[in-house]
């Protein structure tokens, strides 16, 4: 019996709290959509100012087995190997040979350096396929194609010259970007603003949680557990100079406009 009401509490009070946060956030939904809107200002100066633009070409490359190629038929096999033939390929690409060849390519034009270069480039295969991809990320739109595009012409010959089987072939040409890959300024800003949202919601709930005042009948019962036999109800008093109310849970209230 003792049980069954303790549940029958437990449930009333967590549907209490969950009112609570409601009419609390309700109430409090300005200062909410002011911190969204403070967040969202702080992530667009952040990103604008301090976060340099970087510029993202691509390019593809096709690879097959010559065996293939030459019987004029493909199957499962063929298909197999020039797919064990990409990922080697893949590592190729990203080899220091090929890079060095890059450079070289470039003349040095743009001061680019091994090191610099290599954590420039992203090269993977395409989901267990025969397509390998080479992603340029730079600071410069014109530089991320530039080594795209010496990438697009060197790399076929260099990977058959290394390699000495199969052949690749370029599948996408790279393209000179019209846009900016990141920051994604509209993107970031918006994620600030629901952030900003959810911190200030967070706030509520963390107050409503933490506040252990008695405010009605309902709070006496969940705090001691027992019944509530009777209530003071609203009482006005307008005998002083200074009227005031009683409230609902013990609260004075004095009407200013009132003296």
């Amino acid at each position: 019996m003792s049980e069954n009401k303790n549940m029958k509490v437990q449930e009333k009070s967590s549907d209490v709290a969950a009112f609570s946060i409601i009419n609390m956030a309700i109430r409090n939904l300005h200062y909410i959509l002011i911190s969204g809107l403070a967040v969202a200002i702080l992530v667009f100066l952040i990103v604008t100012i301090f976060v340099s633009p970087t510029y993202e070409v691509r390019t593809s490359f096709y690879v097959y087995n010559t065996s293939a190629s030459e019987s004029g038929s493909v199957n499962s096999s063929d298909m197999q190997a020039a797919k064990n033939l990409a990922a080697t390929y893949a590592k190729i690409l990203g080899s220091n040979a090929v890079v060095d060849t890059v450079i070289n390519d470039l003349d040095d034009i743009n001061g680019q350096q091994r090191t610099a270069l290599r954590n420039n480039i992203r090269v993977n295969g395409v989901n267990d396929t025969q397509v390998i991809e080479v992603k340029v990320i730079t600071d410069s739109r014109d530089l991320s194609y530039q080594i795209a595009d010496s990438f697009s012409r060197i790399a076929p010959k260099e990977v058959i010259r290394i390699a000495k089987v199969g052949n690749i072939e370029v599948l996408d040409q790279p393209e000179m970007p019209n846009k900016k890959s990141s920051p994604r300024t509209l993107y970031d800003t918006m994620l600030g603003f629901l952030a900003g949202m959810l911190l200030a919601f967070g706030i509520i709930c963390l107050r409503v949680v933490s506040d252990t005042t008695v405010k009605n009948s309902y709070d006496v019962d969940k705090s001691v557990g027992l019944p509530v036999l009777g209530m003071i109800p609203e009482i006005k008093n307008s005998t002083n100079n200074k009227p005031w109310t009683l409230k609902d849970g013990g609260v004075v209230s004095y009407d200013e406009a009132e003296a």
